[in-house]
């Protein structure tokens, strides 16, 4: 068959013109503030399931994290999950959100974390944090109707980008 008599096939879904097949679509990227995709009742009702499910992950529970203030673990992880999905990254951030969200103050318990409370825990717990984050973020995606599964790999690294960006706005606070 030369070049010019062989059929032609869409570079999107590999099928011949005309045919009926739907070309796949992108995945989208996960919006900054989940909010703008799902609600915060919806945030709040995943971010609890992600933290229940915590057990699986090693190095969680945590045996002992120094906390005067009172918030367990438990509390903080889910705060942090909360707020780094819905796009408040700094410490600082948080911990004023927290007087203001309705969902974040339930997380919270009753026990305002201050931020070097919420920094210490997110330095103590980096990976877990990490994971858990990762897997919030694949619950979100799932729960969209209409959108593609996100791959792991994009879900992990997503979940490293929220993180460094809570680094880089801790950092940024503690020079000023």
């Amino acid at each position: 068959m030369s070049v010019l008599t062989k059929p032609h096939r869409s570079p999107v879904t590999g099928n011949q013109p005309g045919s009926r097949a739907t070309p796949t679509p992108p995945e989208r990227p996960i919006p900054a503030d989940v909010r703008k995709v799902i609600s915060a009742d919806r945030l709040l009702a995943l971010t609890l399931a992600t933290v229940a499910d915590l057990d699986r992950l090693p190095g969680w529970p945590p045996v002992r994290f120094p906390n005067p203030e009172g918030a367990t673990p438990g509390a903080l992880m889910a705060m942090l999950l909360y707020a780094y999905a819905a796009g408040w990254m700094g410490s600082d951030e948080i911990e004023e959100q927290a007087r203001r969200d309705h969902q974040l103050a339930y997380l919270a318990a009753g026990q305002l974390p201050s931020s070097p409370t919420l920094r210490r825990f997110r330095r103590c717990f980096r990976p877990v944090v990490e994971e858990a984050l990762a897997d919030l973020l694949g619950r979100i995606a799932a729960a969209v109707p209409g959108a593609m599964p996100a791959r792991p790999a994009a879900l992990e690294a997503e979940a490293r980008r929220r993180l460094d960006l809570a680094v880089m706005a801790d950092t940024i606070a503690l020079d000023y």
